[in-house]
């Protein structure tokens, strides 16, 4: 039997679920969720999902990806220029980023790439 992903009772079958992986590149999103947590060195990170609504992106209009951001001595910048993008006006982690808020994301494959984006 195959995995039917348009049965919503097919639940326990998901290990046959074709994978679609979003191709490299910009391209327009939606910030839907921002959370704030800590990373396995003891760092502060935030994980920004966002849902891919580009036109010229027809097949990944609605999938998900997501950003995640540290705040270590070597990546609050770049971080920090990240949350802002996402309309964060502030100088705490109150209300970092805003939901709905436009933004264009930068998809790659960092592991294919040996950890460099």
């Amino acid at each position: 039997m195959t995995y039917n992903p348009d049965d919503p009772n097919d639940h326990d079958r998901e290990q046959e679920r074709p994978r679609r992986l979003i191709a490299d590149g910009r391209c327009l999103a939606v910030l839907r969720a921002a959370q704030f947590a800590e990373t396995t060195k003891g760092d502060e990170q935030i994980v920004l999902g966002f849902e891919i609504t580009d036109p010229g992106r027809p097949d990944e209009i609605g999938m998900h990806i997501s950003y995640f951001g540290t705040f270590g001595p070597n990546s609050i910048d770049f971080t920090v220029d990240a949350i802002r993008a996402c309309g964060w006006t502030g100088a705490d982690r109150g209300g970092a980023a805003r939901e709905g808020a436009e933004a264009q994301a930068i998809v790659a494959d960092i592991a294919a790439k040996g950890g460099q984006a």
